[in-house]
């Protein structure tokens, strides 16, 4: 038995040692770097260049405690996963508008884009199918915690829901690796920071509760 044991942790140390020699060797390859390493000048470089869209998107977007989120009360026109126009509609609390049946469940789901509808609208499939009152809070870009939370917000007002839906795909993993949205290697949200986790614990948006100008946002990056 004693043998036995000895062995497997042979091999367990061995196994850990390739995985760290692999991971360095990730680590020196330019199409790793560009997809799991940030370039950080890079990232601060586009950051000042669009520097005059922030004020829109502290308007529109900016939300102090998740990073950012959908516009509220509007109307936008955006692309359906066949590449058609849609109109989406976006209430008071930024949740996404569907097909709503006055009949049968009140679902509400949570998660990224593949929630909100930038690909495949799977609420909008759920409204018709069960003929149920489904609010889409899902946010481009979302990562995991950030569901998480924005479902702690609003059940708080929501209490009334039958069923809350936690959807996630496999890539959402890396936006829960820092607080700065570009820095997974998707320079998409210019001033994308967001609450995270560190050791455990959850820790704020740190662009709240004061924003940060442009000197300082460039420093945090």
């Amino acid at each position: 038995m004693f043998r036995f044991t000895k062995i497997v942790l042979i091999n367990f140390c061995v196994l850990n040692l390739l995985l760290e020699v692999l991971g360095f060797a990730l680590s020196r390859t330019s199409e790793s770097k560009g997809r799991v390493f940030s370039d950080v000048e890079g990232i601060k470089q586009d950051l000042i260049a669009n520097w005059g869209t922030y004020e829109h998107w502290l308007e529109h977007r900016y939300d102090a405690a998740l990073g950012w989120n959908n516009p509220s009360s509007r109307k936008d026109e955006a692309l359906d996963c066949s590449g058609e126009p849609v109109q989406v509609t976006y209430k008071k609390d930024r949740s996404r508008l569907t097909p709503a049946s006055a009949e049968g469940l009140k679902i509400l789901t949570y998660g990224d884009s593949f929630t909100h509808g930038d690909a495949f609208s799977f609420p909008n499939l759920l409204s018709s199918e069960l003929h149920a009152e489904v609010i889409s809070h899902g946010v481009s870009g979302c990562g995991i915690l950030q569901a998480v939370h924005k479902f702690e917000l609003t059940t708080e007002v929501q209490r009334d829901a039958d069923i809350a839906v936690l959807a996630f795909i496999g890539d959402n993993i890396y936006r829960m690796l820092n607080s700065y949205y570009p820095l997974r290697g998707n320079p998409t949200f210019h001033f994308g920071f967001k609450p995270y986790s560190r050791a455990g614990q959850f820790v704020e948006n740190p662009n709240n509760p004061t924003v940060f100008d442009q000197e300082e946002m460039t420093q945090i990056v």
